[in-house]
């Protein structure tokens, strides 16, 4: 993963926490990852921020951290620490570390909200797709017909990321699409469009996988 990078990275964690409920999961997140000599440490070497997510409905024992890093070099230097991986394994029982990068050419949107709209909810899709090229240009086509629309359905942010590969590796196919909602009813509305579905999905070598995401309940140390 050491390769240089020259824009932000994100970090995600897709983990099953050890904890039987979420209300359990909160103190052991907290004080290992929220650790103030941890969160000093992390920062010190790039990260910019830490934000825990968990899947809308009933507690299945899902976490997934998201974090903004400077570089890729950070990441790697921040995870090979012992205790870090030590604090990592009393979190979770199993869990799928990526790091990303902004996906070239692909449309981002970051909108203003409207006063009043302060509701947050994530959407994710991941998958792996059979060229970035043909991606891209459904992708920018699929969004730019629809963006005017999904804002006023609650968009507030579409950026597209792709998996970082390792230096000497092929061009990693893999993306993830971040999406952040004022409205789960109106992203519904959008996501369940049939024509979005098979345009968007068309793309994908396999079936991609989804994610609504809330901030779970309580206070988690996050920055």
């Amino acid at each position: 993963m050491s390769q240089e990078t020259t824009h932000m990275v994100l970090f995600t964690n897709f983990g099953m926490a050890r904890a039987a409920t979420v209300e359990e999961a909160r103190p052991i997140h907290n004080a290992t990852a929220g650790d103030p000599g941890g969160v000093a440490f992390a920062q010190s070497l790039g990260d910019l921020s830490h934000l825990v997510y968990a899947p809308t409905g009933d507690w299945a024992g899902e976490l997934i951290f998201v974090d903004q890093w400077t570089t890729a070099q950070g990441i790697e230097q921040f995870f090979s620490d012992p205790q870090v991986q030590a604090g990592g394994a009393q979190i979770f029982a199993s869990f799928d570390p990526v790091v990303w990068s902004a996906a070239d050419g692909f449309h981002a949107y970051h909108i203003s909200a409207p006063l009043g709209q302060n509701d947050r909810t994530v959407a994710m899709l991941r998958g792996t797709v059979s060229s970035l090229d043909q991606a891209r240009g459904v992708m920018n086509d699929i969004w730019q017909q629809r963006v005017l629309a999904a804002h006023r359905n609650g968009l507030q942010s579409h950026e597209i990321f792709v998996r970082l590969a390792a230096p000497g590796t092929p061009e990693a196919l893999e993306i993830l699409g971040l999406d952040t909602w004022s409205n789960p009813d109106g992203m519904r509305t959008v996501y369940e469009d049939p024509t979005f579905q098979q345009a968007l999905y068309g793309t994908f070598a396999s079936p991609p996988r989804a994610w609504m995401l809330r901030r779970p309940a309580g206070e988690w140390v996050e920055w």
